[in-house]
């Protein structure tokens, strides 16, 4: 069982690193992920979760305010 758990770590470290390496080759994604991730609270694998989800959906109204307010300040962009 530890070496599974041992193994699935690895894995993420993985896909961290190369989702880092996708979104450092946009400027476009480094922007709006460095933007989310300057929230206090929200860290490395939440930033890389949202950015994913406000590009998949565009259009989708949060029920946030303040969070609708941050979208659309979002490096000039409406996510």
């Amino acid at each position: 069982m530890r070496k599974r758990i041992k193994q699935i770590d690895k894995e993420q470290e993985n896909l961290m690193a190369l989702s880092m390496k996708l979104i450092k080759a946009n400027t476009e994604y480094l922007n709006a992920y460095e933007n989310i991730t300057s929230i206090k609270g929200l860290g490395q694998k939440s930033g890389i979760v949202l950015l994913y989800l406000f590009l998949r959906y565009p259009n989708v109204v949060t029920q946030a305010s303040d969070l609708d307010d941050f979208i659309q300040k979002v490096d000039g962009y409406e996510y």
